[in-house]
């Protein structure tokens, strides 16, 4: 975000340091697209599981776990 607020409000930066914070931008955003399918996976195998297992309510670690993704 700070480097996207860079590009935003930096009226003289130039050419070669805007290319390389545009470059940390687009680094972070395919690790953080990678984390968020990574858990997506997570919370789908569990629903598979408890499909199978015929669980109505998901375990306690995976409560937490929705929990922190949540808040």
């Amino acid at each position: 975000r700070s480097f996207a607020e860079i590009l935003l409000d930096a009226r003289d930066l130039d050419e070669k340091r805007a290319a390389h914070y545009v470059g940390i931008i687009h680094e972070e955003s395919i690790r953080l697209t990678k984390l968020l399918d990574d858990i997506l996976d997570l919370l789908n195998e569990t629903a598979r599981a408890m499909w199978l297992y015929g669980l109505d309510t998901p375990s306690p670690p995976v409560l937490k776990l929705i929990d922190l993704l949540v808040d």
